[in-house]
């Protein structure tokens, strides 16, 4: 029996529910580095008035192109690479370069995970590293690089990352975070093993316990110090920001980053959908998600940015 005749007698593996459809689409579309990367924008790009250009070019580019793929992925019923070749047999090559674009970005997405396990293999001292400074050697001093900046920058880029003097130096090899990476993907590896059944069963920790952690530090950043002028960004228009097309391009960019569209995943997710599934609707309630987890998001990180800046500023005067 060929490969073709295989494909069309033997059915297609579905989610269990449409719930975890909802969830795993949720949790592909709100990564910390693309929350990180709106907030930076916010701040830097006319704040409630970046939010206004965000939402527009959202319904514009953003829910059409989520729809699209959407819809295509639960009626062909193949991944990416299969979908283009069912599509016609010369544009298998953009499946290929979707599957290398998802690899490449992959790699160093995979890094902060990484930088998570590092940091969670610590909190279980007494006292954290990054708490306070570390002491010299043979002395009861404190580094003085450290005293001039930070602990937590000193851990950081000291302890953490390694990082050299000179970014023409290679510095060492950082082996702590090199096992912390093998063992984010080895936790991939087991969570995939099986394909969509055996994801299903990690899908409530990982998308509900991010938002049990967002919840948790809302209330804890709202009563620390200087968190107040971090909360005042959030009221910042800048007008002028709206008339600039360059503003207006980078909120469409931004949006094709966070809603992670032409990397193939959606297609890939959608494709365990039956096909009479109303994707309409879906793509316009995980929009809606995406939203309200970015307004209940900003208040938390511009927080603890105002509490950072606050005792950094604090420090520097007592210098």
């Amino acid at each position: 029996m060929s490969r073709e005749e295989s494909d069309v007698f033997l059915p297609r593996q579905l989610w269990s529910s449409k719930l975890k459809f909802i969830l795993v689409m949720v949790s592909y579309l709100l990564m910390p580095i693309q929350l990180w990367c709106f907030v930076s924008q916010w701040l830097h790009k006319g704040g409630c008035s970046f939010l206004i250009m965000y939402t527009i070019m959202l319904f514009w580019i953003g829910i059409p192109l989520l729809f699209l793929e959407m819809a295509v992925g639960q009626r062909v019923q193949r991944a990416s690479i299969d979908l283009w070749k069912t599509l016609g047999p010369w544009f298998g090559g953009l499946g290929y370069s979707t599957f290398l674009v998802c690899f490449i970005t992959n790699t160093y997405t995979n890094l902060f995970n990484s930088w998570i396990f590092f940091y969670m293999s610590h909190i279980f001292y007494f006292t954290v590293p990054w708490q306070h400074c570390p002491f010299q050697r043979n002395s009861s001093s404190f580094d003085p690089e450290c005293e001039q900046a930070t602990s937590y920058t000193y851990f950081w880029y000291r302890q953490t990352l390694k990082a050299s003097d000179r970014i023409e130096d290679g510095g060492p090899l950082a082996f702590n975070l090199g096992i912390c990476l093998f063992l984010a993907w080895c936790l991939v590896c087991v969570f995939m093993m099986n394909g969509i059944k055996s994801f299903e069963k990690v899908l409530n920790v990982l998308v509900l316990l991010p938002y049990l952690i967002i919840f948790c530090f809302f209330f804890r950043t709202l009563p620390m110090e200087g968190t107040v002028y971090g909360l005042k960004h959030l009221l910042v228009l800048k007008v002028a920001s709206i008339y600039d097309p360059i503003v207006w391009s980078q909120a469409g960019v931004q949006v094709m980053l966070d809603m992670g569209l032409g990397f193939g995943p959606i297609v890939y997710l959608s494709s365990y959908m039956p096909d009479f599934n109303n994707c309409l609707g879906d793509a316009f309630l995980m929009v809606l998600i995406k939203m309200l987890t970015l307004l209940f998001i900003m208040p938390v990180i511009l927080s603890v940015l105002g509490f950072w800046a606050t005792i950094t500023t604090h420090r520097c005067c007592e210098k």
